[in-house]
Order: structure tokens, then C-alpha cells, then sequence
């Protein structure tokens, strides 16, 4: 039987791995990791992974050919559950709409 410690350690980790999927699948589908909003500035490069994994929740933006999406993750629920919410627009023609929804 885990520990509490040991059970958040596991969930913590779980979250993290969901959210490096996501970010390696819309890679893979051209999408660039771009920036995180913390709610106070914008973070950039190679401080953007380390920033969110540091925070509650936090919006991270995507950019293909000038186009920019964003996909808002939240901690502690769960791995299930890292994903809350993406910028959807099935019109947009841009395949974000499509490729989340075959993450998720």
C-alpha cells in the first residue's frame, strides 16, 4: 500500500508524462511549443516545461504558420484530467481541433 506521499509522488509524475504526450504529439503534427501564460507574464524556451510543472494550472500556447493555439492544463485531478481545456475551432482549417481531439 502507498504512502500519501507516495501516492501524490506517483500522480505527479503521471501528470507530467500526459503532459509531455501531448506536447510530443502536436510536435509531431507541427505544432510548435511557443509560450505559458502563469497568469503574471509569459514564460519562453527553456524555462516553459520547468515553469508549468512548478504551477497549478497555466494556459500553454502552440504556434504552426502563424496560426496560435492554446491548450490549458491544471494539476491534481490526475493524469486524465491534465488537459482541462484547448482553444477548439473545427472551422479553423488548421488541424489543432483534429489533433486534440485524437490525443484526448
Amino acid at each position: 500500500m502507498l504512502t500519501p506521499e507516495q501516492r501524490n509522488a506517483k500522480r505527479v509524475s503521471q501528470e507530467h508524462a500526459a503532459v509531455r504526450k501531448v506536447i510530443r504529439k502536436l510536435e509531431r503534427a507541427g505544432w510548435e511549443l511557443d509560450k505559458l501564460d502563469d497568469g503574471e507574464e509569459w514564460v519562453y524556451g527553456a524555462d516553459l516545461l520547468p515553469t508549468l510543472f512548478e504551477l497549478d494550472d497555466a494556459w500553454v500556447w502552440f504556434s504552426k504558420n502563424g496560426i496560435t493555439h492554446a491548450v490549458y492544463f491544471v494539476f491534481g485531478n490526475g493524469a486524465e484530467d491534465v488537459v482541462c481545456d484547448y482553444s477548439y475551432c473545427k472551422d479553423a482549417g488548421d488541424s489543432f481541433s483534429d489533433t486534440m481531439e485524437n490525443i484526448l
